[in-house]
């Protein structure tokens, strides 16, 4: 009994995802210590009390679940020392982070840094964040590990974990494309988990509308000055230059986000 060229492709698609699977064994695991630390250091779990012990445990039971899910062999483990993030001077037109509370951090927030840095020896990233880190150290043989969806700007493999409402993404990929259209798509939405602001009032899916179907950097840089310069005037280089080098998680150390090339249609 003969195949039809659709099952054919099919088949192939699993062997080489199988392959992929297999190969992932050798990679390295990117993770992120800053959202892990938030998590573990909860002084409850399901409304229950857990000791500093139980916190350190759950830590690193959760390392090695996600090395085991991510398909990886070791990991580097990232911490930001925030006072030093550069952010924080770039920004003028909102405070970075401005909306958290230092009080808001969990109880055993600061043990469970510890205990990675000394247990796991974690990195404590200074002048830049975690997330950067993970940029910069991303290559064609690593997996970056994180629940933050700003990581998807990144190209490469990816893995994000469950936690309360948010659901597990097993091991995907970003497209060089897909990473430009995240980064873009940010510029229009902005972040309020980090106080960025992007266009007021314009939320995710008209966002991903605007930038639907278009395949490379110019295309998406046109059409998000045209929604700066609608909202902003003759002042949207400075609100879309600010918002880009919050958003824009760098790629080597002294990498800084700049203006693409523009040439206006005619």
């Amino acid at each position: 009994m003969g195949y039809s060229l659709k099952k054919i492709l099919s088949i192939q698609m699993l062997v080489t995802y199988v392959k992929c699977l297999r190969k992932k064994l050798k990679y390295k695991a990117l993770i992120d210590g800053d959202v892990l630390a938030h998590e573990m250091g909860q002084d409850t779990i399901a409304g229950n009390h857990i000791t500093l012990y139980d916190a350190k445990h759950n830590t690193d039971n959760k390392l090695y679940a996600i090395l085991n899910a991510a398909g990886c062999e070791n990991w580097e483990l990232y911490l930001t020392d925030g006072p030093s993030n550069f952010r924080h001077e770039v920004a003028t037109i909102k405070e970075y982070k401005g909306n958290r509370n230092e009080l808001s951090k969990p109880p055993y927030w600061s043990a469970v840094r510890a205990h990675m840095v000394r247990q796991h020896n974690a990195q404590i990233v200074y002048g830049y964040e975690a997330d950067d880190a993970m940029a910069m150290g991303q290559s064609d043989d690593t997996v970056i590990c994180s629940r933050d969806k700003d990581l998807d700007q990144v190209q490469g493999w990816h893995y994000s974990w469950q936690c309360g409402k948010q659901k597990e993404k097993p091991l995907y990929q970003v497209s060089e494309v897909d990473g430009l259209r995240n980064f873009y798509t940010q510029l229009l939405t902005g972040d309020s988990g980090d106080n960025i602001p992007g266009i007021f009032g314009l939320g995710i899916k008209t966002a991903q509308k605007r930038l639907e179907g278009l395949d490379n950097e110019s295309s998406l840089f046109a059409a998000v000055r045209e929604v700066y310069e609608q909202r902003f005037g003759s002042y949207w280089e400075l609100f879309l230059t600010e918002n880009a080098r919050l958003l824009y998680l760098l790629r080597y150390k002294e990498d800084v986000w700049k203006l693409p090339v523009y040439v206006k249609p005619i």
